[in-house]
């Protein structure tokens, strides 16, 4: 094995300091004006991008070009749009999902607020006359608490619209005093995939389920019949417990030149949906399928995924395949070969005496439990994971082997090489440290340097939550948003899988990278040896714990160890901690799993500035209050 390289987090674009910030929001001004300037004109464009409720935006908008957001919405949802820092007059116009004008404002702070009174796809446009805005836009919105689908007779399937993202509790109801009580056969999402379901209460004239997130639009289909075969009349109502906020921009991130993922309908053929769009299928997901479009088209990936949208009644939703990388950290002692670390420095290290992992050790161990990381790969053979890994996946070499792997070559061009090597072996060794007795299942889904596809982390996702996954590392974002990588996440939630995601090293305050801000997931930050947040981390109350996080020490390929710092291994100790509370209780929601970290968790030290102690969520991680 050749000398590995300083091991470093892939950088992520999260929310940037208060400089950063201004220097993003004045360079692409400067460049469409030096557009304007040179040749007189820069040509008019179109771009249309999801969106999610209670997200927000921010970009430069030319004169003559059209920013389209497309919003998917259930009926009675209460909307407010509203413009905020445009530089010139803007035009701001919500279309139906038949595409009619419903209300249009022209001015600086162009706002709508409107009830929708159907279930659909809407549309949001932004144009201005001006050569140059900057602007701010909100999706701010209350989605209706509850609602119900129609009725059934003897049984059958009953469906209701809600909303993507959203946490609903199900119950189904006999209608009249007589018949057999309900019985809930299945529950199906948006894309005819089964999802998973507990029941929380069953009655003569009721039964009602414990919360399921939507992971996919298009609502949900319930199969209802009469217990024990008996006749009966029931209808189904739902109640919204929880919506995904939007905590992540809507900006485009890198994206893999000319391919697209695309949601598609229950039932369609992916084949057939690709011929008729003229693309090249690449790879058939669960849900979703990954096509390759023309040679002339690279650099149009935006286009052509609303042309895909816009083509095919079979496409749900269309979005380029952006990248996502494993967070960027400070390192504080590389790993270098002839390292004096050893597995003593692991077990002994600071970082688990914070956490007081011995005391929680005397209580559980992760036995029986499975972490799924998804990662760069896992040295299998190295001391402190050897017989722990389970047979995994490479989404990346697409092969049966998910080992690290280098290559020595710039790949992403960031004037580094192989920086994701180590990342994923790192973390599955904390994960391991905490919870000695568990069982590793490894995806790799990052390359080389650290990146990963949105089809790739999906695929990942999905093929854990088939091979056994009771806990999901997920130590990787980026600042902008997916909504199929949002359903993958959303699935293994509704599968009752705890998902566990890394906030992201961009020092943002009061903001976490995508997908650890996907409702539902235990998202960690990181704190420094004092209990303090981690200079680099961002964090904030969507965090939902802290762990250690800055100089961690634990395993690297070829037998070694060495120190690692990022909220990538702050996330590896709390996978371990998740996988001890799943031992001591099998049967745990993974949104319980989110409320008993948060609610065990360790104040923030009282020394701390109070906008220092709001960076660590809801507390340090407590291993021992955890499993009590």
């Amino acid at each position: 094995m050749k000398t590995a390289p300083r091991p470093t987090e892939r950088a992520v674009r999260s929310a940037p300091s208060p400089r950063g910030w201004a220097c993003r929001r004045l360079l692409p001004v400067a460049l469409a004006l030096g557009l304007a300037l040179v040749g007189g004109s820069a040509r008019a464009s179109s771009t249309t991008r999801d969106a999610d409720l209670n997200g927000e935006t921010t970009d430069v908008i030319g004169g003559g070009d059209v920013h389209a957001y497309r919003l998917s919405l259930v009926s009675g949802t209460a909307l407010r749009l509203r413009v905020r820092d445009a530089d010139a007059q803007v035009s701001l116009t919500l279309r139906s999902p038949a595409g009619d004008v419903i209300a249009v404002d022209t001015a600086r702070d162009a706002r709508i607020d409107r009830t929708v009174r159907e279930s659909g796809v809407f549309r949001v446009e932004l144009t201005t006359s001006a050569a140059a805005t900057q602007y701010e836009l909100e999706f701010r919105g209350t989605a209706p608490s509850n609602g119900g689908g129609g009725t059934t007779t003897t049984g059958g399937t009953i469906h209701i619209d809600t909303p993507r993202g959203a946490q609903v509790r199900i119950e189904a109801r006999r209608v009249g005093r007589h018949g057999a009580a309900p019985e809930i056969l299945a529950v199906r999402d948006g894309s005819g995939r089964a999802v998973q379901f507990r029941v929380a209460r069953s009655e003569t004239n009721r039964q009602r389920l414990s919360a399921i997130p939507v992971s996919a639009p298009g609502g949900i289909d319930i199969d209802v019949r009469g217990r024990d075969g008996g006749d009966g009349e029931y209808e189904v109502r739902y109640k919204l417990v929880d919506v995904d906020d939007g905590r992540t921009s809507h900006s485009g991130g890198e994206r893999e030149s000319r391919t697209l993922v695309l949601s598609l309908a229950a039932g369609a053929d992916p084949a057939t949906v690709a011929a008729s769009l003229g693309y090249t299928l690449k790879s058939v997901g669960d849900g979703f399928i990954v096509v390759e479009t023309p040679s002339d088209r690279d650099g149009f990936e935006y286009e052509d995924a609303v042309g895909a949208d816009d083509a095919s009644t079979d496409v749900i939703a269309a979005e380029p395949d952006t990248f996502l990388n494993a967070p960027e950290g400070t390192q504080l002692n590389a790993v270098v070969v002839g390292s004096t670390l050893g597995r003593a420095d692991v077990q002994q290290q600071p970082a688990l005496q914070a956490m007081r992992a011995s005391a929680a050790m005397r209580t559980a161990t992760g036995m029986g439990v499975v972490i799924a990381v998804l990662d760069s790969g896992i040295d299998a053979t190295h001391p402190d994971l050897a017989g722990h890994v389970l047979p995994g996946k490479d989404f990346v070499g697409m092969d049966d082997d998910p080992s690290e792997e280098q290559n020595g070559l710039d790949d992403d061009g960031d004037g580094q090489v192989d920086e994701g090597f180590g990342h994923g072996t790192f973390i599955a060794g904390l994960a391991l440290t905490v919870a000695p007795d568990a069982q590793i299942l490894p995806v790799r889904v990052l390359d080389t340097d650290g990146r990963g596809t949105v089809s790739a982390i999906a695929s990942g996702i999905e093929w854990a939550v088939a091979n056994g996954a009771n806990v999901i590392n997920l130590s990787l974002g980026m600042d902008a948003s997916s909504g199929v990588l949002g359903d993958a996440v959303r699935y293994a939630i509704a599968n009752g899988i705890t998902v566990v995601a890394a906030t992201g090293n961009g020092g943002a305050p009061a903001s976490i990278s995508f997908p650890a801000s996907v409702a539902g997931v235990v998202a960690v930050t990181a704190v420094d040896p004092a209990g303090a947040p981690a200079a680099f981390a961002n964090g904030g109350p969507a965090a939902t714990v802290a762990a250690p996080g800055q100089a961690v020490i634990g395993p690297y390929p070829g037998n070694q160890y060495g120190a690692w710092s990022g909220t990538s291994f702050s996330a590896g100790l709390a996978s371990g901690g998740a996988a001890l509370l799943v031992q001591t209780q099998p049967t745990i929601t993974p949104a319980a799993v989110v409320r008993r970290m948060r609610n065990t968790a360790r104040p923030a030290p009282m020394t701390l500035r109070p906008a220092q102690r709001r960076r660590l969520g809801g507390g340090r991680l407590d291993l021992a209050r955890l499993v009590q």
